[in-house]
């Protein structure tokens, strides 16, 4: 296996204010971070299976059991945080072995940690787009509320119109059920409107998706705030 060198320079963004000051080397190069160095395979011993290591494989690692998103809708920042019981990101360490040390006493995925840093995986390019894509679903699950609703008090409305007509004079009545049939169109366009949001919605939410994992964590976030 190869020995770690210095990582390809890469800005490493904390969570908060995201500080371009605050960076750090990032990025895989050659690193590959074992969690003791003495296991590390050799020309004479090949034996990789007993290295413990620190970066995930997607090959051989299911990411779900080490990354993971929480989401808050009150302040929607799209960091991967390692995987734990609370939202804790560990700061970047130098030294990946403090790093994973770290993790392990705040109960969180060592290797989700040492993965998120030498990944890069919170630099702020990813975050943004994250980010973006948290502000879209928001969005777009607020409209179809707002439509829904709006299409419900019109149809109220026109069934309290309805019910007048038959008071009303022929002439007036005959106006009053064409400016019925008109709103009774908007009605129904409102609610058609509605309908293709949410089943967007429910396009991003496949597995298939791009930031479906995301998207997921985004939907936990809104049944239990319901």
């Amino acid at each position: 296996m190869p020995v770690p060198t210095e990582a390809t320079a890469e800005p490493f963004f904390m969570p908060g204010a995201m500080d371009p000051s605050q960076s750090l080397l990032a990025g895989k190069a050659t690193l590959f971070p074992l969690a003791r160095e003495s296991f590390r395979a050799t020309e004479i011993d090949r034996n990789i299976d007993s290295e413990e290591r620190l970066l995930l494989d997607p090959t051989r690692d299911d990411p779900r059991l080490h990354l993971r998103f929480y989401v808050d809708r009150s302040r929607l920042v799209g960091l991967v945080y390692p995987a734990g019981e609370t939202a804790i990101l560990p700061n970047p360490q130098v030294n990946l072995s403090d790093l994973a040390l770290a993790a392990a006493r705040a109960g969180v995925s060592a290797m989700g940690a040492v993965s998120i840093q030498v990944y890069g995986l919170n630099r702020l390019g990813l975050v943004q787009a994250r980010t973006r894509h948290l502000r879209d679903l928001e969005f777009l699950y607020k409209l179809s509320v707002e439509l829904a609703e709006l299409s419900a008090e019109f149809g109220e409305a026109i069934a309290m119109r309805k019910a007048r007509l038959a008071k009303l004079p022929a002439a007036r009545a005959k106006t009053a059920g064409k400016d019925i049939e008109t709103d009774e169109k908007v009605c129904k366009r409102l609610e058609e409107f509605a309908t293709e949001i949410r089943s967007k919605l429910k396009e991003l939410m496949d597995p298939k998706a791009p930031y479906s994992e995301l998207s997921g964590a985004w939907l936990r976030a809104l049944l239990r705030d319901a």
